[in-house]
């Protein structure tokens, strides 16, 4: 059986919804950056030994 809601109880369902997936998203681009950023200076540190 189909459970009927009320609009207002919809809408907070759907604005839940997407503050959990704009916070996820948050998430994952800091950790992507915090990552890209310990990776290139890993190079920048191989290449300082290089030429040295």
């Amino acid at each position: 059986m189909l459970k009927t809601t009320q609009p207002d109880q919809y809408t907070n369902l759907i604005s839940t919804i997407g503050e959990l997936l704009d916070t996820a998203r948050k998430t994952a681009y800091q950790q992507v950056n915090t990552i890209l950023v310990k990776t290139y200076r890993e190079i920048g540190r191989h290449i300082v030994e290089y030429e040295q």
